[in-house]
């Protein structure tokens, strides 16, 4: 590709990040102030905001530490508007940065070429929506499977942390029984702390599947000191989040019986507040689906390179548990709080599942350099795939501006 295109792709890139940052930086601050107008910029912004200044300083999570001081120092929500705006744009790095610690655990060289991809996955990926068919299911939000909230800020946050902390883990249990950097515990402490302080929905998924490898291969080295201690020094990292959980449990139920934080089990009861969960399922899994069925024969053979891939079924599996089965008693019965657990795992879902494309993509390039013709199968699965991600990117991008305009955002 010439030089000067890739210099106008560039450029292209961050034109349009700056415009999505004053975009997002708008509707926050449209969310942020009343309007006085029912459903109009409709969001918990607002009213996170008010809870914190009429509780005149309690602080219960890192977005509501974040609001106490920017109000307190600008004396309006600007700051705030601000602050969001810039971590929902931030999410695009942390996406690529996601894509590029794939090639590094898969030992691939990121060329060029495979990082503008990674470049406009990262765009497509803060508008991605699931399926949507207009006039048979026209479902943006309820009634379908989401991964981006525009409504929530907390989960705008939770995502911004937990998205490196997952890429974190996966780098880190490749190697951790032979060794653990000091620095990659400590930064992978910080951001399960922050994803945690933001929304516990990660954490209550990745420590339970953390928990059950550590035990496992606790029992496979007992007899190794060394595999145990580092074991034990993993397990550690995820402490200081547990305590964020207990802080803030304590903090908004401890003096509220009405609230009663205990979880129930509930099946499909919160799931079908907002449609079919079967249909809701079914249209979203259609492609992670047909991405295993057609690399299955890889993964199988090569179970152990492609472990991040396995990992990334079993988070969401964990979270989409969680959003079937769970429901919160007491008043938060409603809120429907494990569905943000289900949305990030959605989210991870799909990055993975796009990479897959990519490692065929790479390989259909390699055999074109090496003078060897492109399996037809793999064209037309690569193409295909563009195609729909394109589909799903195009409409996560006319709910963003439904949303833009004052919509209800939950339509």
């Amino acid at each position: 590709m010439p030089d000067f295109i890739r210099k106008a792709e560039k450029i292209l890139f961050v034109l349009v990040w700056i415009a999505l940052t004053a975009a997002s930086v708008y509707l926050f601050y449209r969310q942020s102030v009343p309007t006085g107008v029912t459903g109009e910029y409709a969001a918990d912004l607002i009213t996170h905001i008010v809870w914190v200044i009429n509780e005149e300083g309690v602080i219960y999570s890192l977005n509501s530490l974040i609001f106490y001081l920017l109000h307190l120092a600008f004396g309006n929500t600007v700051g705030i508007a601000v602050f969001m705006g810039l971590a929902e744009s931030a999410t695009v790095f942390v996406v690529y940065r996601f894509f590029l610690s794939l090639d590094e655990i898969n030992g691939c060289k990121t060329d060029d070429d495979a990082k503008m991809l990674f470049r406009w996955y990262t765009v497509g990926f803060m508008f991605i929506i699931s399926v949507v068919v207009p006039f048979a299911f026209p479902h943006f939000y309820y009634g379908n499977m989401p991964m981006n909230s525009w409504h929530n800020d907390t989960y705008t946050t939770m995502r911004l942390f937990s998205v490196p902390a997952f890429a974190l883990y996966l780098k880190m249990y490749r190697s951790y029984k032979e060794g653990i950097k000091l620095k990659d515990w400590v930064a992978f402490t910080l951001l399960l702390i922050l994803s945690t302080a933001s929304k516990p929905s990660f954490f209550l998924a990745i420590a339970p599947i953390a928990l059950v490898i550590f035990i496992i291969d606790f029992i496979r080295n007992i007899k190794n000191f060394n595999v145990v201690k580092r074991i034990v020094l993993f397990g550690t990292s995820f402490l200081p989040a547990a305590a964020v959980i207990f802080y803030q449990n304590k903090l908004l139920y401890s003096d509220d019986a009405a609230q009663e934080a205990s979880i129930v089990f509930d099946p499909f009861t919160v799931a079908s507040i907002n449609g079919n969960p079967a249909v809701k399922l079914g249209l979203f899994i259609i492609y992670p689906l047909a991405v295993l069925i057609y690399c299955f024969a890889r993964v199988k053979k090569d179970a152990g390179k492609y472990y991040w891939y396995i990992l990334a079924w079993v988070l969401w599996a964990v979270e989409m548990f969680y959003y079937m089965f769970l429901a919160e008693g007491g008043d938060r019965w409603h809120d429907e709080n494990f569905s943000w657990g289900a949305q990030f795992g959605n989210y991870i879902f799909y990055m993975a599942s796009f990479y897959m494309v990519k490692e065929i993509l790479s390989s259909i390039i390699e055999n074109k350099k090496n003078g060897k013709s492109a399996d037809r199968k793999d064209l037309i699965f690569v193409t295909s795939s563009a195609v729909f991600f394109v589909y799903l990117t195009a409409a996560g991008g006319l709910y963003f501006l439904h949303v833009m305009v004052g919509h209800f955002p939950l339509f």
